[in-house]
């Protein structure tokens, strides 16, 4: 029998122990990209003719609940490690839907580079994209949490909620600028498409509207729906805040209101608003640095119509036309290259979501380590009686 050397054992000691002493670093959210994020959104919805969308608290919880689940448990799926699908985890934060319809969907999608890959997965996936570039959608909700492995590898787990209430219909101030240096502004305003004729007292498809600096709209006459209408405002600097009431065929309307910086020597910037984000009057008259989420004035529309409350339970049955069942596909994939701003859709078969519990980012299983640890200290046992019975053989 070969002879063991002295300096061996304690070599294999350490070759055994070490890995056990390796563990994964805790799951942590990130919320501080979220404008940027939604920013990215609106530029790819404006570009292929559609309306921004604005951020919703509700949707927002919804999303954060799924993509910590996701990150802490380490999978990508719709449906939540609770057993929780997308339509429940949006109506247990308080959203409110329409009567016989609930008008919402879910994307999801977990890589490690940044959103882009991200939005670019959901550009080319044609469910996904459905989602993302649906005109019926109004506001939406940012998830984001981070998993980092044993082995340092950081993955994102983004989850984007969709939704449209009665009764609110955000409107934007150039797109969602938050500054600007001259008085005269485009007012991009959304229309009622997830149920066009109304249900109840919620108000269907606006077909009137009139704009004014004064709530009381003293100064304002009715115009007909444009989906963009040229306003001035007065030529003061500071705080500037613009009311529109939206009005249907049957004399069933709404208010919303939206809000902005007014300094005539800035250079303005895009910046979209953060979840429940209030603008201060007394804030500098200075440009905001691009993608720098600042406190700015909530795009929540002020409502002369209060919304009906969410139904318990699932989707309720609709008349013909009115009915909405948004759906989505996940898939686990490195998609090349960044996102298009005019893509086609590219039909090819979705593999079925899994755990990544096989892969080298995943984050390990709790009862991992423990099961690994006993293991190691029984071999390292068995060596050490081994080493002893052979040097009593000598």
């Amino acid at each position: 029998m070969p002879r063991l050397k002295r300096d061996t054992l304690p070599v294999l000691i350490m070759a055994l122990i070490l890995p056990a002493f390796i563990s994964a670093v805790p799951v942590h959210a990130q919320t501080v990209e979220k404008p940027e994020i939604l920013l990215r959104i609106n530029e790819v919805r404006i570009s292929n003719g559609l309306a921004p969308l604005a951020f919703n608290p509700a949707l927002e919880k919804a999303a954060q609940r799924h993509s910590d689940d996701m990150a802490a448990k380490g999978f990508v799926d719709h449906t939540g490690s609770d057993g929780s699908a997308p339509a429940e985890r949006i109506s247990d934060a308080g959203y409110a839907a329409w009567p016989s319809t609930k008008v919402w969907a879910e994307n999801v999608y977990a890589g490690n580079q940044g959103f882009n890959e991200a939005l670019d997965f959901f550009l080319k996936d044609e469910a996904q994209q459905r989602n993302l570039l649906n005109a019926r959608y109004r506001e939406v909700g940012i998830g984001v949490a981070v998993a980092t492995n044993v082995a340092g590898a950081e993955t994102v787990y983004w989850t984007l909620t969709f939704g449209a209430q009665p009764n609110v219909l955000p409107i934007f101030i150039n797109d969602g600028a938050t500054l600007i240096n001259m008085p005269q502004v485009a007012i991009h305003l959304t229309q009622e498409e997830a149920v066009p004729g109304g249900e109840g007292s919620a108000m269907g498809s606006a077909i009137e509207v009139r704009v004014s600096s004064l709530p009381e709209f003293t100064d304002a006459e009715w115009q007909r729906w444009e989906s963009l209408i040229p306003f001035n405002f007065d030529e003061t600097p500071g705080l500037k805040t613009v009311y529109v009431q939206l009005r249907d065929g049957g004399g069933r309307s709404t208010i919303s209101t939206a809000s902005v910086q007014y300094d005539p020597t800035s250079t303005p910037q895009v910046a979209p608003l953060g979840p429940g984000a209030e603008i201060s009057p007394d804030l500098p008259l200075e440009a905001t640095p691009l993608f720098t989420p600042t406190p700015f004035a909530s795009l929540a529309p002020v409502q002369t119509v209060q919304p009906v409350p969410a139904k318990d339970g699932g989707t309720a049955p609709a008349s013909a036309g009115n009915v909405f069942t948004p759906t989505s596909i996940v898939l686990i994939v490195t998609p090349q290259g960044t996102a298009v701003f005019n893509p086609t859709p590219t039909l090819q078969p979705t593999p079925q979501a899994r755990p990544l519990v096989d892969r080298p980012d995943a984050v390990l299983p709790d009862w991992l380590l423990p099961t690994y640890l006993i293991a190691q200290i029984t071999v390292l046992i068995l060596g050490v009686v081994g080493f002893f019975k052979m040097k009593r053989s000598i």
